[in-house]
């Protein structure tokens, strides 16, 4: 459940990170919408990724992914359920494509943001395939 100051401690997050460099198993999509959600929810999933995927690389990163069928149904695993990218909200998580490459992001107004490997970007949600709603 979200915190009553959600949207402050989201933008807050995003601030630290907007000029952090991108690195695999320390800031990379999935850490950073993970910090995001654990700020506005108080949740653990960055300790959860952290304990359960241990990675370095892209190639340990991918492996990871493959290993649990695609980035998609990893996040399914942690958040539920997708929901049809039309209802995706300010706070709530998407899967883009960025080059062609699935990156997780979250939602900021009428884009979402994310760390990619061509940095931190932001990007329209048409953009988005999915979402995953953070209530």
């Amino acid at each position: 459940m979200r915190r009553q100051d959600w949207s402050a401690k989201l933008s807050e997050m995003i601030l630290l990170h907007r000029s952090k460099e991108f690195s695999y198993g320390y800031h990379d999509c999935c850490l950073f919408v993970a910090r995001c959600v654990d700020a506005m929810c108080d949740t653990h999933y960055e300790q959860q990724i952290i304990s359960k995927y241990k990675y370095q690389s892209e190639e340990e990163a991918n492996k990871h992914i493959e290993n649990d069928g695609g980035l998609l149904e990893m996040v399914t695993d942690f958040l539920g359920d997708p929901v049809p990218r039309a209802f995706a909200m300010p706070g709530d998580v998407v899967l883009l494509r960025d080059n062609g490459e699935a990156v997780l992001g979250i939602v900021e107004a009428h884009n979402a943001v994310a760390a990619s490997r061509n940095g931190f970007i932001s990007v329209p949600l048409k953009y988005a395939v999915v979402a995953w709603r953070i209530n």
